[in-house]
């Protein structure tokens, strides 16, 4: 980076993704939102009005401790990312800053919201924004990457400073604070200033360097804030605690128990938070927190100074003996390894086990948060003793309306979500499963149910016993299965249309099916295949079966089919196991795959959403945070809301949700109605025809009978008119007959549309 940043364009969130006109209205996509955590509050700043403004790894809210109202904002109409690393108010405007991981500088003059990508854009290795200090009319921003100055008349860069003093070059800026009449920077090898009002900063020897005396195994600890109480400095290093003296720290006034994460002056009272305690300068206790805490920043509430301590799940306004802790409902974690929707639509996420080596795509272990009736409740096993741990890797909805999660370590959940979300751990004791298993290690798979049987099956990780595969009838009986085999660490599962049920890996050696054949108590024939090794030795990262029934299987570098599954159930020696790889699917690092109501595939991969025709070989649309408000190109996570067309898709950075036309048909024509009634093309776009059967063939005529319009036949409950006729061309206004048919449930339906063009 040389130089002034240049002023780069605004960014607008709205989307328009390009598809072939014959697949548009199947895979359209629309009221894109985002899900992500606003617990992770990294900085606050409260603006004229009194509200505090904060900044999470989630997004940006605001919160007004008067009312108690708050407003969110994420990616969507708002913020260039959601990783917001610090947040401040103009005195000059009271305009919100909100600064980036990314480098982003997001500017909020109350109305809307602005993005300044200069950082985002230039050649750096680190972008991130680490605070704001307003002086007279510009805007000096400490970043990763050094201090820059900003001129927010103007919109533009004025300078950056890369190198202070003697200190090594691009020395990143942590804390900036001005005091008798000098700007002050923390960065990460030590404490510089710099005479306020200079006409350029970026001189070397514009800035003196502040040593410290006598810092005996302090070389190396990294110089995180600084703060000023009546006019003298105060540094952290480290666990240390420096004061200054003679333009140098030479007293070492505390050493604590852990390092040093924030200072902040109150009242003449300097306070410090480490990880887990809040000190004043005497070395007080002044409280401990199970949350871990990021910085302390001073807010204005009604006139009064008053502490605020931002920590991994909220953010408190500090009093003694007494705090107010502010905490939004959100889910807990950013990261969403794994998704599903429950029979009643509520969205269940979990975010890892954290044991990155053993589950593909793991995160932190951050328990269970469920998204139903517009409020997220978040479940720990400090909060809901019947959760051993809260090291949960997957979790999985299933038609019953019950709700099954699975851990590293600590068994299986069950999950009835009813009023009082009654929770029931299952845990393996030798050869047995049972509630409330004691201390037991135990490590069990992804849940599906054989929809014909009803039985719930999971495979058993533990390694302590041959039963690798576990089932569960309707009324709740357990069962082993056992075969001795090279491979036992199955994670993922899927049943295929013959009741066979699929196990992968990821370890990279053999995939293992099993079929019981319906004889649950019998085992003399129990059918077993393994895929011969050296097939999908990649690692299987996801699995599914499709209405065609195939199986689709993906790893870290392409995405197969299972042609033939019912092959295993007979492994004639005429034939064999047909595995197709579309060449279209190649080079990518498969995460998840989910299959919609017309069998299109949606597979999550390490470079965005790929929506894919098998039937037609045909990559229907591509999603990316280029072309979409996807939340991160990493999707680790896909789930379908069959009922009301929304896909959810989890990532490293957020959950997104998008509405699709792709909904379970109905078993007839009853409720088949069209709106909006009447359709302006010129003002609605699209004419939404609902309540459509499985196998449904549309057409649109007018009164005459003259066909207008026809429609491919379709799986979906939905399809929408674009007002244009076979040739493309805009209809007259007038009244135009719908007419619908399905070969699948023969009946048909006649409904009226009224057109006005203007």
């Amino acid at each position: 980076m040389r130089g002034a940043f240049r002023l780069a364009a605004l960014v607008c969130a709205c989307v328009v993704v390009l598809l072939p006109s014959a697949t548009l209205a199947q895979v359209r996509v629309s009221e894109w939102q985002t899900y992500s955590s606003l617990q992770n509050v990294r900085a606050t700043a409260s603006d004229r009005t009194g509200k505090v403004w904060a900044a999470t790894s989630g997004g940006v809210f605001s919160y007004d401790l008067q009312t108690r109202s708050t407003q969110e904002f994420r990616n969507i109409n708002a913020l260039y990312g959601i990783d917001i690393t610090a947040i401040a108010v103009s005195p000059l405007d009271g305009s919100i800053y909100a600064g980036g991981f990314n480098g982003a500088l997001n500017v909020y003059d109350g109305k809307n919201w602005s993005v300044v990508t200069d950082i985002l854009t230039a050649n750096l290795t680190r972008k991130k924004i680490n605070g704001f200090l307003f002086q007279d009319s510009l805007v000096f921003i400490a970043g990763d990457f050094g201090l820059t100055i900003f001129d927010p008349k103007r919109r533009v860069f004025t300078e950056t400073v890369q190198r202070f003093s003697t200190l090594q070059p691009g020395s990143a800026a942590k804390q900036i604070l001005v005091s008798g009449g000098r700007i002050w920077v923390a960065t990460e090898n030590g404490v510089v200033s710099a005479t306020a009002g200079l006409r350029s900063y970026a001189n070397p020897a514009s800035w003196t360097l502040h040593p410290f005396v006598g810092d005996v195994g302090a070389a190396g600890m990294n110089t995180v804030s600084i703060a000023e109480v009546q006019g003298v400095l105060y540094t952290a290093q480290g666990a240390n605690l420096w004061q200054m003296a003679n333009n140098r720290f030479e007293k070492l006034i505390a050493t604590f128990f852990e390092p040093i994460r924030s200072l902040a002056t109150v009242q003449n009272q300097l306070f410090i938070a480490t990880e887990n305690f809040l000190y004043n300068t005497a070395k007080e206790g002044l409280t401990t927190s199970a949350r871990t805490m990021n910085s302390l920043t001073v807010i204005d509430s009604a006139g009064q100074k008053r502490l605020a301590v931002n920590t991994g799940q909220g953010f408190a306004i500090w009093t003694s003996p007494q705090s107010q802790f502010i905490r939004l409902s959100s889910p807990v974690d950013n990261r969403f390894r794994s998704i599903t929707v429950d029979t009643k639509g509520g969205v269940w996420c979990v975010s890892g086990s954290s044991q990155q080596s053993a589950i593909p795509n793991d995160g932190s272990s951050t328990g269970i948060s469920v998204f139903r009736d517009s409020v997220w409740r978040v479940f720990t096993a400090e909060t809901h003793p019947a959760m051993r741990v809260n090291s949960y890797y997957q979790i999985d909805a299933q038609p019953n309306g019950t709700v099954w999660a699975s851990s590293y370590g600590g068994g299986t959940l069950l999950i009835q979500p009813d009023s009082n979300f009654r929770l029931t751990n299952f845990n393996t004791i030798g050869t047995d499963i049972l509630p409330s298993a004691g201390d037991t290690f135990s490590v069990l798979g992804q849940v599906q149910t054989d929809t014909r049987t009803g039985t719930l099956w999971l495979p058993n990780y533990q390694t302590g016993t041959d039963q690798i595969i576990i089932a569960r009838t309707a009324q709740g009986v357990f069962k082993g299965f056992s075969r001795p085999v090279a491979e036992r660490r199955y994670h993922f599962l899927a049943i295929d249309r013959s009741g066979t049920k699929w196990f992968s890996t990821w370890r990279g050696t053999e995939m293992l099916a099993f079929n019981e054949r319906s004889t649950f108590d019998n085992t003399s024939d129990d059918v077993w295949y393994s895929v011969p090794t050296g097939v999908l030795n990649e690692g299987q990262s996801c699995i599914a079966a499709d209405k065609d029934d195939r199986i689709w299987v993906g790893t870290p570098r392409a995405m197969y089919s299972i042609v033939n599954p019912s092959y295993v159930l007979t492994q004639a020696s005429n034939q064999s196991l047909i595995i197709d790889k579309p060449r279209k699917l190649v080079d990518q690092a498969y995460n998840a795959i989910a299959v919609d109501a017309l069998n299109y595939k949606w597979f999550g991969t390490n470079n965005g959403v790929i929506v894919y025709d098998s039937q037609r070989d045909t990559i229907l649309a591509r999603f990316t945070t280029d072309n979409s408000p996807l939340a991160s190109n990493t999707v680790l996570s896909i789930a379908i809301d069959n009922n009301s067309g929304k896909i959810y898709f989890g990532t490293d950075n957020g959950m997104s949700v998008a509405t699709t036309l792709s909904i379970r048909p109905n078993t007839d024509f009853t409720t088949m109605r069209c709106y909006p009634q009447p359709f302006v093309p010129a003002q609605d776009n699209e004419l939404v025809i609902d309540g459509l059967a499985e196998g449904t063939q549309v057409k649109i005529s007018t009164v005459d009978g003259l066909l207008v319009r026809a429609f491919t036949q379709t799986n979906s409950r939905t399809v929408v008119w674009d007002g244009l006729d076979e040739q493309r061309r805009p209809v007259q206004s007038g009244v135009y007959i719908i007419s619908a048919y399905s070969d699948t449930v023969g009946a048909n339906a006649v409904i009226k549309a009224m057109v006005i063009q203007k």
